[in-house]
């Protein structure tokens, strides 16, 4: 593993604040939209990624989510990975250990975002308000029954579509344990320091990311080890 590409970037918490720190410029409208220069475009294609990127984002699929954007970094800074309803499939998984690995960014963050229609989607079929015709969707879908089902165990009192929000932070949760507990590579850099592991839901009104505690993300964790 060539952790060594890890010495010459910023600490895992400088990196995470830099992506805190971008989405609060983006929400408030004083964006600084960096790294977006004809310089940059073709400094691109001459350098290597891993000389620039500090964070691997999983984020969803959703053109509402324009994950540079909304953190206001340019091109080579951050590696994305964009799949319906951020889940964690095994191409996923690949995705991530290559951010990591390869790109070497110590910052790696699962990003949700509100109205997630994945997460609509499972939530409805799993209260049988819908249903869906397609050939592979319901693959993808499967990933996101766990996070669904369990606030529909501890929360009973919620009905329809009030289960979907909440679906949608546990379903960061979910794709946060199924990294740590199916990927050796991130496991042993979280050991070791070289990474942080961050959960977040954007809000499409606001623009406004809204990051889970870092207790939660200590407890996902703790909870694959027992």
């Amino acid at each position: 593993m060539p952790e060594s590409g890890f010495k010459h970037k910023d600490s895992p918490e400088k990196c995470m604040e830099r992506l805190r720190a971008g989405n609060l410029r983006f929400s408030r409208g004083e964006s600084f939209y960096p790294n977006l220069t004809p310089e940059r475009v073709r400094e691109a294609g001459i350098s290597d990624q891993s000389e620039h990127a500090f964070a691997t984002v999983l984020s969803c699929s959703d053109s509402r989510v324009p994950v540079e954007i909304l953190f206001d970094v340019g091109i080579m800074d951050i590696f994305v990975i964009r799949v319906a309803g951020n889940v964690c499939s095994c191409d996923t998984l690949a995705s991530v250990e290559f951010g990591l690995s390869y790109v070497n960014t110590p910052a790696l963050l699962v990003l949700g975002h509100t109205k997630c229609g994945a997460v609509s989607a499972v939530t409805r079929i799993m209260q049988g308000r819908s249903r869906i015709k397609e050939q592979h969707i319901p693959g993808l879908l499967e990933y996101i029954q766990p996070a669904v089902n369990q606030v529909m165990e501890t929360h009973p009192e919620l009905i329809d579509d009030e289960v979907i929000l909440p679906a949608i932070e546990k379903n960061v949760c979910h794709s946060l344990k199924e990294l740590y507990e199916n990927s050796m590579v991130v496991r042993r850099l979280l050991e070791l320091g070289y990474i942080k592991l961050a959960g977040a839901v954007y809000d499409l009104q606001s623009g406004l990311i809204r990051w889970l505690p870092e207790d939660q993300i200590n407890n996902i964790i703790a909870s694959c080890k027992k």
